[in-house]
């Protein structure tokens, strides 16, 4: 870039050695992930890895704006661009080259399910991407286009901004605690359902740390199922998500009346409602209890609104005065946000 006096292939040339760099940081933010839980770290270093990542994000922002202002000085101040066909081929051994990095990063990231992997094969693509901008440049160029190197630096740079914004985007969504995705999570329902006995999955969380999950979940068992076989069958789920999604479960069961001839009615009627009120999302825990002096109809209420919320209390004021026409109980409803009912 220098000898060509191309500002273009210096930017390019910059965020090749970035992604040298991000490389490095990547493996660097691996090796801290790597190690294993202590006192102060209970779920481990897994996060270094995002913070890795950001690091990384950070520094790509700033290479490109400092090649935006690089650009913008030489479209002011145009300078002639000369280059040869050994340029010309030893950027398009670097495209070739990044774009097989990118390849490789992305298939081993989508293997071990690593979002710092994925980000840093895009990296690597932008970078071959950007590369190929820069050879049309230096074509450009010596042909009268004179500002073409410096078009081609700033097109470099706002690649270069691009990708970094993505990737702090991706890691600070992950570091802020980020919803997992809708298939990971019927996943986990289905292989919860799989296992007899047990009827259905609620409030799933789930925090991400690094390659390390740890997931917190209530499950529905028959009321009729003794205590002492609920445990096991608490204890057979946790082993279970374990085994199967290399995740550490804890996991409360619920006792539900699976065999009260009342239950059906009551749902009959919840259905009607979710019809005619949008904003009544899901109802779980749903249970009729008997005592001495009156019957009580309990369940959770799922909302997109705060718990605590004017919009909430509405609505589950709504959803109580409904079921009071409907059904001769006390109405005892507990709200629950959307986040924890997944």
């Amino acid at each position: 870039g220098i000898l060509a006096s191309s500002i273009s292939l210096i930017a390019d040339a910059i965020h090749s050695a970035t992604d040298s760099i991000s490389s490095a940081i990547v493996i660097a933010g691996f090796k801290i992930a790597a190690k294993p839980p202590d006192r102060e770290h209970p779920y481990g270093h897994g996060r270094a890895e995002l913070i890795a990542t950001l690091i990384i994000a950070v520094l790509i922002i700033v290479t490109g704006v400092e090649f935006i202002k690089s650009g913008i000085d030489r479209l002011l101040n145009p300078q002639p661009v000369s280059y040869s066909v050994l340029v010309i081929i030893a950027v398009g051994i670097t495209i070739i080259v990044k774009e097989l990095l990118g390849k490789f990063s992305l298939e081993l990231g989508e293997a071990i399910d690593s979002d710092t992997l994925k980000a840093d094969a895009w990296h690597h693509r932008s970078d071959a991407l950007s590369s190929v901008v820069v050879i049309i440049a230096l074509l450009l160029s010596p042909r009268g286009f004179i500002w073409a190197d410096g078009i081609g630096a700033m097109i470099v740079a706002i690649i270069l901004i691009k990708v970094g914004i993505e990737l702090t985007r991706s890691s600070v969504d992950d570091l802020l605690g980020k919803a997992p995705d809708a298939s990971f999570l019927e996943k986990l329902r289905q292989l919860v359902r799989d296992i007899p006995k047990v009827e259905n999955a609620h409030d799933i969380v789930v925090h991400q740390y690094g390659q390390s999950r740890h997931i917190g979940l209530h499950i529905e068992i028959s009321a009729a199922v003794p205590p002492m076989e609920a445990h096991e069958l608490v204890e057979k789920v946790e082993q279970t998500i374990r085994k199967t999604l290399k995740a550490d479960a804890t996991v409360h069961y619920d006792p539900i009346p699976v065999d009260d001839a009342r239950i059906p009615d009551v749902w009959q009627s919840i259905e009607k409602l979710q019809n005619e009120i949008p904003e009544l999302i899901a109802i779980h825990d749903l249970r009729i209890v008997d005592s001495h002096s009156k019957v009580t109809l309990l369940m959770d209420l799922v909302t997109e609104f705060p718990a605590d919320s004017q919009k909430a209390l509405r609505l589950k004021n709504e959803l109580t005065e409904r079921l009071k026409v409907d059904f001769p109980y006390e109405v005892h409803i507990h709200l629950t946000p959307i986040h924890k009912s997944r």
